[in-house]
């Protein structure tokens, strides 16, 4: 198996052919030539698709007579199993087992896989950085990079926009108009020489009248008495 596609290369085994009471087996390892112990770890995923009227027992180690732990395939163990593959031998032995009441003969169907995953610490690295140049200076005309002294610099910056420093720069000017009020004392109007004189011929007419009367009301009074 190829060190750098076994990753993506399954083994598919299937059997039809054998009959009852026969047993076959496979033996799966790996050299050590081929695979890489240092950064990586190796496993053996074995997955049973197929099962009918066979035995199937599977167990590890470096030889069939001396291997150990064998496992007999059913409900109870499930259909994946995986081993260590470094210095390690898989077994996988199917025997033929037709119960009287069944007239179909053994077959299985199985896959094998070597996995490998990787043990390697992961390393990140940064870009180094861009060296600096102590010598240049910053003031330099030709330099790029160079920086003006502020103190030498004859034409102001603004750093303003010029949209904003005109906005600030409208200052309101609120003036004040102070009035001041004169109190003036009104003169009195002086009466028409006209209006004044007939006033007082009213009151003239007036109090002749009221002399007539009374002298007219004495004359009758004392005819009444005679």
């Amino acid at each position: 198996m190829h060190p750098v596609t076994r990753n993506n290369l399954k083994i598919e085994i299937s059997n039809r052919l054998f009959v009852d009471a026969e047993t076959c087996y496979y033996i799966f390892s790996v050299p050590t030539s081929d695979i890489d112990l240092e950064n990586y770890r190796y496993f053996w995923d074995i997955e049973i698709y197929e099962l009918t009227n066979v035995i199937i027992q599977i167990n590890n180690g470096t030889a069939l007579e001396t291997a150990n732990d064998p496992i007999s395939v059913g409900f109870s163990t499930g259909y994946r199993f995986q081993y260590t593959a470094e210095s390690n031998n898989v077994y996988i032995a199917f025997t033929g087992d037709v119960p009287s009441t069944s007239s179909n003969d053994p077959a299985f169907g199985f896959t094998i896989k070597l996995r490998s995953f990787d043990i390697r610490p992961v390393v990140v690295v940064f870009p180094d950085d861009e060296p600096v140049d102590d010598t240049t200076d910053p003031t330099d005309e030709t330099n790029p990079d160079a920086v003006e002294d502020p103190e030498e610099s004859e034409t102001p910056v603004n750093i303003i926009p010029d949209d904003e420093e005109q906005t600030n720069n409208t200052d309101v000017q609120q003036v004040t108009e102070q009035i001041e009020y004169i109190t003036v004392p009104a003169t009195p109007k002086e009466d028409k020489p006209r209006k004044k004189q007939l006033g007082l011929t009213a009151l003239t007419v007036a109090i002749t009248l009221g002399i007539v009367v009374y002298i007219i009301a004495e004359v009758c009074d004392k005819c009444k008495k005679k």
